[in-house]
This record gives C-alpha cells, sequence and structure tokens, in this order.
C-alpha cells in the first residue's frame, strides 16, 4: 500500500474531497444513516449523534 501512494502522490482520500468540496462529508451521510433508523428499533446511539 505505501509503494502505490508513494507512486501515486496526486490522488486524493473519498473523505479529503469531500472536504475539500463542502463542509459536509460522508462521515456525516453514514452517521445520519445509523441515527435515523434508530429511533423504530432499540439500538442506542447517543455516540453517533453527538458525531
Amino acid at each position: 500500500m505505501e509503494a502505490v501512494a508513494e507512486r501515486t502522490p496526486q490522488n486524493r482520500s473519498s473523505m479529503l474531497q469531500d472536504v475539500l468540496r463542502s463542509p459536509a462529508t460522508e462521515f456525516d451521510s453514514i452517521n445520519g444513516a445509523i441515527v435515523k433508523p434508530s429511533g423504530t428499533v432499540e439500538v442506542s446511539t447517543a455516540n453517533n449523534r453527538v458525531l
């Protein structure tokens, strides 16, 4: 993996691309997808809500 990174330094992770493009990231979307249905099932998502 390190060798690939060294050969392709111009590559950017999808998270970095999201941050550069917009304040919303895939992290926000993933946590939203976890928190939203938690109200219909008995699963605590308190940590996800904070994030």
